[in-house]
C-alpha cells in the first residue's frame, strides 16, 4: 500500500493591517520555526501561544519583555519576529500577533514533520525459506506523509510489488502529539511462500520507505533470493517474430530450442502452432539463455526482432 503524500501547512489568517507568517510552513522535529509579523501602525505587538502572553514587544524600538531563550523576539522597523527553537512536538500550537493598540490579531497554527530513517526495521525468515518480509518503521509524524514502496526483482529487471499480497497498517504505540494528533509506527509487509519445485525462478524483494518532506532521506532495503513458481509471476514474455515465411527455419531454430531447454510452461504442439504463425516464443525466466541464443542463432538474420508480450498472450492467442 502507498500511502498517499498530504503534506500540512500552516494555516494563515490575515487581519485589515497586520499580516503574520512563518517559516518553515512545517519544521522538522528538534529544528526551529521563524514567525514574521508586519504591522503597519508600528504600534507594539503581543506574541502569544495558543491565547497566552508569550512576550510583549515595544513599537519604538527592539525590545520585547520578558527575554525567553525558548521563544526569541526582535523588532525592525515594522517587523517584528519571533523564533521558536528548538521546535518539538510540545511547540505545536496556534500563534498570534496582537496590536496592543487596536487589539487587532492574527494567527497561525503550526504542524510538524518527524522521520528518522534510522530507525526504521526490517524482518524476513532467510533465504528460501517461508515466512513473513515486513519493514517496520519508528514513530513518524504525519503518517500521510510517508510512502512505503514494495519491489520484485527478476533477473535484474524490478517491477512494482506494491499491491496485494503487501499488507500496511499503523500501530498507536507512540505518546508525542501535535494539533491532537499523535505519531504513529508504520508496518508494511507480506506472506512469502517458498515453492519446492524444479520449474523456479530466483527472486529478491526491495524496499523503500520515504518522507515527503525529508527529500535527502531514503530507506531502500533488499532481502535475500527466494524462489516462486516460474510463470507465476508477473514478468512479461519474450517472443521472437519473424516475416520470413519458411517453415524450415522455425524447425530449425525450434531443434536448437529443445536442446538448450529454454521452453517454459508452454508445449511443444503450442510452439509449433505459434512457429505457423510466425511467432518463436521463450520465456522470460530463462534470460541468460534468451539473450545466448538471440546472439548465436537469430540475430543476424533479417526481419527477425525480439519484442515483449504479456505471458497470458501465449496461451489466450489462437
Amino acid at each position: 500500500m502507498i500511502f498517499k503524500l498530504l503534506i500540512s501547512t500552516a494555516v494563515f489568517h490575515f487581519a485589515h493591517g497586520i499580516t503574520l507568517s512563518c517559516v518553515p510552513d512545517v519544521p522538522e522535529n528538534h529544528s526551529n520555526i521563524s514567525c514574521t509579523c508586519r504591522n503597519p501602525t508600528k504600534n507594539g505587538i503581543e506574541w502569544r501561544r495558543n491565547s497566552q502572553i508569550v512576550t510583549t514587544c515595544s513599537g519604538t524600538e527592539d525590545n520585547c519583555f520578558p527575554p525567553s531563550l525558548k521563544y526569541r523576539s526582535s523588532v525592525s522597523s515594522d517587523e517584528f519576529y519571533l523564533e521558536v527553537s528548538p521546535y518539538s512536538y510540545t511547540d505545536c500550537a496556534t500563534y498570534s500577533c496582537k496590536d496592543v493598540s487596536t487589539a487587532e490579531e492574527v494567527y497561525v497554527t503550526t504542524s510538524i514533520a518527524d522521520f528518522d530513517q534510522r530507525s526504521i526495521t526490517t524482518e524476513e525468515p532467510g533465504a528460501n525459506t517461508d515466512g513473513q518480509i515486513m519493514v517496520n518503521t519508528g514513530c513518524v509524524f504525519p503518517t500521510s506523509n510517508i510512502t512505503i514502496t514494495w519491489y520484485k526483482i527478476e533477473n535484474g529487471t524490478e517491477e512494482d510489488f506494491t499491491a496485494s499480497p503487501i499488507q500496511s497498517s499503523e500501530r498507536s504505540n507512540c505518546s508525542r502529539t501535535c494539533n491532537a494528533e499523535t505519531d504513529k509506527k508504520v508496518e508494511s509487509g507480506f506472506t512469502h511462500t517458498e515453492y519446492t519445485g524444479s520449474d523456479y525462478v530466483e527472486v529478491v524483494y526491495k524496499v523503500t520507505v520515504t518522507h515527503n518532506l525529508y527529500i535527502e532521506e531514503v530507506f531502500a532495503w533488499t532481502s535475500s533470493k527466494y524462489r516462486l513458481k516460474a510463470g507465476t509471476t508477473k514478468t512479461v514474455c519474450l517472443l521472437f517474430v519473424t516475416r520470413i515465411p519458411k517453415l524450415r527455419l522455425h524447425i530449425y531454430v525450434l531443434t536448437i530450442m529443445s536442446r538448450l531447454n529454454i521452453f517454459c510452461n508452454i508445449s511443444r504442439n503450442r510452439v509449433i502452432q505459434l512457429f505457423r504463425r510466425r511467432y518463436l516464443y521463450i520465456c522470460s525466466s530463462h534470460v541468460d539463455r534468451i539473450l545466448s541464443f538471440h546472439h548465436k542463432y537469430i540475430n543476424k538474420i533479417d526481419n527477425v526482432s525480439l519484442i515483449s508480450v504479456p505471458s497470458t498472450f501465449l496461451n489466450n492467442k489462437q
